[in-house]
């Protein structure tokens, strides 16, 4: 079991730590991408304004000497520059040989020469017809007699080459990367199996029985205050556990010193406890625990009180006798117990056979005593009466008394 948690923390960790990965790399590679885009539209933009100011310091650049100075600017930016006279001819691109300008169309309604008639720093990305390729552009305005524009370029192709070596370079870093997580996913999954083990065997050795506090540090993060807590509650279970045995132990010494019978019903109307003397007095064991009283107890007065206090109603004490031996009697008393204990209800058997014995004692002996006085007091009565009747004599009434 330990396995399988430790699997999925670990795979979970590396689940996480690999979207992390795969979201930083991809937003490093999208930034980086905008970032080498626009570092290269202001280089363009930069190489045109400086190509500009340049031919503007040199009035002398004419003729031929333009195209070739054209050549020489797109070795120098490692792009392709193109020179425009003021009414859009060209005059001057390093893609194109010099009889070839002729050629080349007006460019005087190219957007990137509209921004820069505009006086603004043109940047824009389109297809050149010229090389059949997709280019970024940026023009600028120049200060020279036969040079009005100036226009430089780079094939997109070169920036996807930059763009795609950014990203190699972040898959590399992510690559690089991954084992790492890995390494660190395993080894936080491990620390945390290892915590998670710790607990749960202190949770088997609490259930076997041993409740002594751990030896070891559970930590200060949460996993470590989850375990003192369910340590805590552990001690404190255990604590209430031993009172409660203490206390069931004196219940059962209690109830077995007792004459008197008590049996014990929980809501179900089911046996919970019954004491010595009960079982002696209803003849039942230690197997009829668990039962319905029902199916234990035969007499229908005390089943009839049961039933009655299991309803919640209380009932009056019934005196019967118990068992084979008629001339025993007892007092049943049955009462139901509340809810806020489980419910259920409670009957108290009194064996009253000592005390009938002795009011049949008392009777006897008051008949008796009765019999063995009448006889001396009607003679008594008789010489009472004769007094009462006869003339005095002194003679005979100091006889007759």
């Amino acid at each position: 079991m330990s396995l399988r948690f430790r699997t999925k923390v670990f795979a979970a960790s590396l689940g996480v730590s690999a979207t992390a990965l795969i979201l930083a790399t991809g937003i490093i590679v999208w930034e980086l991408r905008g970032e080498e885009r626009t570092f290269i539209e202001r280089r363009l933009r930069d190489q045109a304004l400086l190509i500009a100011e340049l031919l503007s310091q040199n009035p002398a650049l004419t003729g031929a000497a333009i195209d070739s100075e054209a050549d020489r600017l797109a070795q120098a930016i490692d792009g392709r520059v193109t020179l425009v006279q003021a009414d859009g001819r060209v005059v001057g691109d390093s893609s194109v040989d010099g009889s070839a300008l002729a050629s080349l169309d007006n460019h005087l309604d190219r957007p990137e020469i509209r921004l820069a008639r505009e006086g603004q720093v043109g940047v824009v990305e389109r297809y050149s017809t010229t090389v059949q390729a997709d280019m970024v552009y940026a023009a600028a305005t120049a200060r020279h007699a036969d040079i009005a524009y100036v226009r430089v370029a780079l094939p997109l192709t070169t920036v996807a080459q930059q763009v795609t070596r950014i990203g190699a370079s972040a898959l590399l870093a992510f690559a690089l990367a991954a084992p790492v997580a890995v390494v660190l996913a395993w080894l936080s999954s491990m620390l945390l199996s290892r915590r998670v083990q710790a607990i749960a065997s202190d949770a088997r050795r609490y259930g076997a029985g041993d409740i002594g506090r751990p030896t070891h540090d559970y930590g200060n993060d949460e996993l470590g205050d989850v375990a003192r807590v369910l340590d805590a509650s552990v001690q404190d279970l255990a604590r209430r556990a031993e009172e409660l045995m203490r206390d069931r132990a004196q219940m059962e010494a209690i109830l077995s010193g007792m004459v008197e019978g008590v049996l014990v019903l929980n809501r179900q109307g089911r046996l919970q406890l019954v004491n010595r003397a009960a079982g002696e007095m209803l003849n039942v064991d230690g197997s009829a625990l668990g039962r319905l009283h029902l199916e234990v107890i035969r007499h229908p007065d005390i089943s009839a009180q049961l039933t009655t206090a299991l309803r919640g109603d209380a009932s009056d004490p019934h005196e019967l006798p118990l068992g084979r031996d008629a001339s025993r009697s007892f007092v049943a008393r049955a009462a139901p117990v509340s809810s806020a204990g489980g419910g259920g209800a409670i009957l108290v058997l009194h064996d009253i056979t000592d005390l009938r014995r002795a009011d049949q004692v008392r009777r006897d002996f008051v008949a008796n005593v009765s019999h063995e006085l009448r006889t001396p007091l009607t003679a008594i009565r008789g010489y009472v009466e004769a007094l009462l009747d006869e003339p005095p004599d002194a003679e005979q009434t100091r006889h007759f008394l």
